[in-house]
């Protein structure tokens, strides 16, 4: 009897073992399932910030800061498109000071240092958990930088902008073609440099033909 207790004992020891076992097993198999999803999915949102959504936020940085090449990826300010930078910065400011009189120009100096302020990362965005494309966008913006951001994106911006670098084209070609003894060459005022888009700021405000340096476009 005592024999077949310890039996009975040891039978049902093996069969809680083997229970242990398997539901143990069945829990590591969902452990580890639930882990690989995890790691998939993470993967996954990390593929779609590289390749979606950090290209989307430098294409957006870029229209408000425009650079000559790598539009949708992270540039120094060794890249910026400087004449195109300075007519926008021209327009905010005017903005700005009949907002604020004693507002103090914004220069392509905070703009430069701004550019030069770091790229944003997957690790950045995911480290901050910052879950909107605008979060992710302010990185390294100082609080006059993000005014003129905010404000590009502003009916008060992009629209007025495009118009002001649309006419002063029409107002460039024109001269052009009502001028061909001045061998200017052809460009839209997007593609001018510093330089250049400073004198046209200059007749467009002036109209003076003879103040006019064409030097800067031809190079004689």
């Amino acid at each position: 009897m005592k024999k077949q207790h310890i039996i009975l004992c040891c039978g049902l020891a093996l069969i809680v073992l083997i229970g242990a076992v398997y539901f143990g097993k069945q829990e590591f198999d969902k452990n580890r399932a639930i882990k690989e999803s995890v790691e998939a999915s993470l993967g996954q949102k990390r593929k779609d910030m590289e390749e979606v959504y950090i290209p989307h936020v430098y294409r957006d940085i870029h229209d408000a800061f425009p650079v000559n090449d790598g539009h949708s990826r992270y540039v120094t300010s060794e890249h910026l498109n400087e004449g195109c930078m300075y007519a926008y910065l021209c327009v905010y400011n005017e903005w700005a000071k009949k907002r604020d009189s004693n507002f103090e120009d914004l220069t392509l100096k905070e703009v430069r240092e701004y550019l030069d302020s770091g790229e944003i990362t997957v690790d950045y965005v995911i480290d901050n958990d910052l879950n909107t494309l605008y979060q992710i966008m302010l990185h390294g913006m100082s609080d006059r930088i993000r005014a003129y951001f905010d404000w590009y994106r502003s009916d008060d911006g992009y629209p007025v902008l495009d118009k002001y670098m649309y006419d002063l084209s029409v107002k460039y070609l024109n001269l052009r073609d009502e001028h061909q003894e001045l061998n200017l060459p052809y460009m839209t005022a997007t593609s001018m440099n510093y330089k250049q888009i400073c004198e046209l700021m200059e007749y467009d405000k002036s109209g003076k033909l003879e103040d006019f340096d064409t030097s800067v476009f031809t190079g004689k």
